[in-house]
């Protein structure tokens, strides 16, 4: 259709009539716009800009091919000046232009291309182990690689070892031709008594998710001889005659050490009690001391099968008061003064232990103990309780302040971590340590959200991440006062250390980070309605 304009100057004079001239006008500008990056399943809406607005024609082309119909989920009008793509998928990717026409002309407009993102097919990541060894089980010194893939996606997806919250510099590498689509990361390294019953996970992150995929190599078992070993030391301190005296030695090892004490004076092997706690292995022998005792050192083997060399350590010669022995006749009894300072070097001394020493109360970061006091050595007497990570095994320990208090609470401790504890009782003489240490752990740490735990509003899943050796447990409102418990342990195995669960409707959640028996859990993060 022509484009008719008045042209009011061209008059002819002696006729008086209106001469019309037809001027011909074809479109002139044209503009595509859309995200150019949509997630595969999005809705993804074209529009095309034109600033001519009479008799417009709107087509459409993919790859310089004109759409002619409506198919593929692909949706447009010649009269309209959109198109929309329902649920987009990655065959919908290439360069799209349109055209605005009248009957006068056409105009193309700009080129833009679409990269529709999506996630790599099939369950990813994958994790795999392998083991470079001479023998039918790992053992420190060989070597281990781990290897986390994904096939396809777009873009690649990045994946990325961890070691607990450390990231491992593992080898990145993505697929190089069109046919080669696979993604890895493979980290490779010489085995050490460190990595046993480690768990190494795998993240993969991509664009079109707001929270990392995982999955993990399980569980190390790798063998290992004994590498740390402590007993007791006597550091200088003095013991009586009859004193009950207990000696203490520990080592670990895969498979658990064995261990023995052995007299140097005399290369006699003692009868001890053995037993194992948390991957250590404990050997405690225990008598009531005599004088013949005193300047004896007492040595402790630790070994395994793995490998032939003992690890020893060593007690220290220990140094035994005698009490003297009071001879009397009746021709010269005791004067009073004699039997005062009797009296006092056999009753004044340092005090007895402290035992019946208990937890009463736990949380993620402190621990609480009580305990009964013994006697006091006939001298006032104060207490303070002695503690150190049980895993550090090194022997340093850090004590409380002073008190006079028979309960005492511990701040500032790790999560879910055990701690070895002693009371110490003292007084102006010397000072005893209660005996057993008392073992005992915190409680798993409380989960924070956009930390542990991650909600995706868009797809309906929470990821929920625990750390460390910590277990995860949901409980469920399910109405009238009344919850349900969700926890994830595979049957023989050890709980996972993420899960991802799908939220159907609006739920009210309780989310706990556990122990692995899930005997005890931390405080509970309590959810708004998903």
């Amino acid at each position: 259709m022509a484009y008719i304009k008045g042209a009011f100057s061209n008059v002819d004079q002696t006729s008086s009539k209106l001469h019309l001239q037809a001027q011909d006008t074809a479109p002139s500008d044209a503009t595509i716009s859309f995200n150019s990056s949509p997630v595969e399943y999005d809705t993804v809406i074209m529009h095309c800009t034109t600033s001519d607005i009479n008799c417009i024609l709107y087509s459409w082309y993919k790859d310089n091919v004109l759409l002619d119909e409506t198919k593929d989920g692909i949706y447009f009008d010649e009269n309209n000046p959109t198109l929309t793509i329902i649920s987009v998928d990655r065959e919908h990717s290439g360069t799209y232009k349109c055209e605005v026409s009248n009957p006068v002309g056409s105009f193309h407009s700009n080129e833009l291309t679409m990269d529709v993102q999506y996630l790599p097919d099939n369950e990813w990541p994958e994790c795999m182990v392998a083991y470079y060894t001479s023998e039918n089980e790992p053992k420190a010194g060989d070597r281990a690689e781990i290897t986390c893939t994904a096939t396809d996606g777009n873009p690649y997806p990045r994946l990325v070892w961890y070691n607990g919250s450390s990231v491992l510099d593992g080898t990145y590498t993505t697929p190089e031709s069109e046919y080669d689509k696979i993604t890895s990361n493979v980290f490779e390294w010489s085995l050490t008594a460190y990595d046993n019953g480690k768990i190494y996970q795998c993240r993969g992150e991509h664009p079109a998710l707001s929270t990392p995929m995982a999955c993990d190599t399980g569980v190390l078992d790798i063998k290992f001889s004994p590498t740390l070993q402590t007993c007791t030391t006597i550091n200088g301190d003095t013991f009586d005659e009859t004193d009950y005296f207990v000696i203490t030695c520990q080592s670990d090892g895969n498979p658990l050490a064995t261990l023995q004490w052995i007299n140097e004076s005399n290369s006699k092997i003692l009868e001890h009690t053995e037993f194992y706690h948390g991957g250590i292995a404990i050997n405690e022998y225990s008598w009531s001391l005599t004088r013949g005792d005193n300047r004896v050192s007492f040595q402790c083997d630790a070994f395994n099968d793995v490998e032939d060399d003992i690890l020893t350590c060593s007690t220290g010669p220990i140094t035994v008061h005698s009490r003297p022995i009071l001879v009397t006749t009746d021709a010269m009894p005791p004067t009073t003064s004699i039997i005062s300072t009797l009296h006092k070097s056999f009753w004044e001394g340092r005090p007895h232990p402290a035992y019946n020493v208990i937890v009463t109360n736990k949380t993620e970061d402190s621990l609480t103990f009580k305990w009964t006091p013994g006697l006091d050595g006939g001298l006032p007497q104060q207490f303070q309780l002695e503690y150190q990570e049980r895993k550090t095994n090194h022997g340093y320990s850090v004590r409380t302040a002073p008190t006079t208090n028979t309960t005492e609470t511990i701040y500032g401790l790790l999560a879910m971590t055990e701690y070895c504890v002693t009371v110490v009782s003292f007084n102006n003489i010397g000072e005893i340590h209660s005996y057993p240490p008392t073992k005992d752990s915190t409680l798993p740490k409380t989960p924070v959200i956009h930390e542990e735990v991650h909600f995706n509003q868009y797809t309906g899943q929470l990821l929920i991440v625990a750390p460390g050796d910590s277990c995860t447990r949901v409980d469920e409102y399910i109405g009238h006062g009344n919850w349900t418990t969700h926890i994830f342990d595979p049957i023989n195995g050890p709980c996972d250390s993420s899960v991802t669960l799908t939220i159907d409707g609006s739920v009210l959640l309780r989310i706990y980070f556990c122990t692995d028996d899930y005997m005890e859990c931390g405080e509970p993060l309590e959810s708004e309605s998903y």
